[in-house]
């Protein structure tokens, strides 16, 4: 779990470092020079060098081979992604990016990340698919990627609010489809959101299973079917006291 990528600014630790085509290595800082919030900036390793793309709180990052990063964040609706070639990317004006707004909390409008430069590749993804497989076209950029795991806010299709309330996207460009796993188990009456949310997720090479956490709710392994809840492997006090006493829901 200390090595799954999470969302900044919590997690960029996990965050990979890029190694452009000119040999340039690229990696992630925070800044908190922000009265009004964190950004997250990707710049060459090199001493006093300028950042070249800046993202917000709730992004997260991920490797696009042979020399991209794609970032992605959430929308009302969708889940957006953004493809970039860091060493195309102009400097950034930081006089101009301090007047830009940060957010401390995941924006409605599309906010998430600054650059001097467009990405490559845009793409969203609803929060809305039905359970299962859904064809999707992906931007060829993402045809040397085999999968990308993420956990997300969902929109349950078919119970509404009292539905999950988070799934598990599961990517795969190469085949043109997408996966979606919701978590049936974190619902609204089971958790209290916006205190307790997944941020994290990765699959175990031992045993198959998914494995995830989050912000005050602990350490889960999810079944054979990387929607159900097998197991707590963290006890947290703090999250039974927001559990409602469901069957098989409980902290051992």
């Amino acid at each position: 779990m200390r090595e799954a990528i999470g969302p900044a600014p919590w997690f960029i630790d996990t965050w990979p470092e890029i190694t452009g085509s000119n040999g340039v290595v690229y990696s992630w800082k925070c800044s908190t020079r922000r009265e009004d919030g964190i950004l997250t900036f990707l710049l060459p390793k090199k001493e006093n060098s300028d950042p070249v793309l800046a993202a917000n709180g709730w992004t997260v990052a991920f490797k696009v081979q042979p020399n991209g990063i794609g970032l992605w964040y959430l929308l009302k609706r969708n889940l957006k992604f953004k493809i970039f070639l860091p060493e195309t990317l102009p400097h950034l004006d930081m006089n101009a990016l301090a007047k830009l707004p940060v957010t401390s909390g995941p924006p409605e409008c599309d906010n998430y990340t600054y650059s001097s430069g467009s990405p490559v590749a845009t793409f969203e993804i609803p929060k809305s698919l039905p359970e299962g497989d859904t064809e999707f076209e992906f931007p060829t950029e993402l045809q040397n990627l085999d999968s990308l795991l993420l956990i997300a806010n969902y929109k349950d299709p078919v119970n509404g609010q009292d539905g999950a309330t988070y799934a598990v996207y599961e990517l795969f460009p190469k085949q043109d489809r997408v996966k979606v796993n919701p978590l049936h188990w974190f619902t609204l009456d089971r958790f209290d959101d916006g205190y307790q949310w997944p941020t994290k997720i990765a699959r175990d090479p031992e045993t198959g299973h998914l494995i995830g956490t989050g912000f005050r709710i602990g350490i889960f392994e999810l079944g054979d079917d990387d929607s159900s809840l097998n197991q707590w492997l963290t006890q947290k006090t703090e999250m039974a006291l927001f559990m409602r006493g469901r069957p098989g829901n409980q902290i051992p």
